[in-house]
């Protein structure tokens, strides 16, 4: 009897820790969609708010002009994910320059080392795009940074599907 008893407690305590282990799992699964679902937010406060649009959208810049409007957060992201340089037939200076790049997105959802965004931060991308050669944004010029936290958050993302 006593052993009957031990038997059945057990198997009340395993079926306690599966369901405990099952909650687990949804619980760490709605966490990595909220964080996917902000991760964009975040990037964009991050990096990208107070560098992109400053080249990126202003017409007088003679390098940029014609291309994607990186200004605000919604133009940035629309003109950027899914988009090529070729989808911007009055960006003549990057059509003069960068003709081997122009069929690859500059975001491209679920590939982030296929995407010229990452490509511009981490050169080891810009190896594995050639003969596309992209201006690295990393330069004293440039005056980007991005620490490798938020280039990690932005391979995520995208790699994620690059949800706004």
């Amino acid at each position: 009897m006593f052993h009957k008893t031990i038997i059945k407690i057990a198997l009340i305590f395993s079926g306690i820790s599966i369901v405990i282990q099952f909650s687990a799992c949804g619980a760490k699964d709605a966490e990595k969609t909220a964080s996917s679902n902000g991760a964009f937010d975040l990037l964009w406060t991050n990096v990208f708010a107070d560098s992109c649009g400053t080249c990126h959208g202003v017409e007088s810049n003679s390098n940029t002009a014609g291309g994607p409007d990186l200004r605000t957060k919604a133009t940035f992201h629309s003109n950027l994910v899914n988009k090529k340089p070729s989808d911007y037939a009055d960006w003549t200076i990057f059509k003069s320059t960068k003709v081997a790049c122009a069929a690859i997105s500059f975001v491209n959802p679920a590939a982030s080392t296929q995407s010229l965004l990452v490509a511009i931060f981490d050169s080891t991308v810009s190896e594995d795009l050639a003969p596309c050669q992209v201006k690295s944004h990393l330069t004293p010029d440039q005056n980007i940074t991005i620490s490798a936290d938020n280039l990690t958050s932005l391979k995520s993302w995208i790699d994620a599907g690059a949800a706004l």
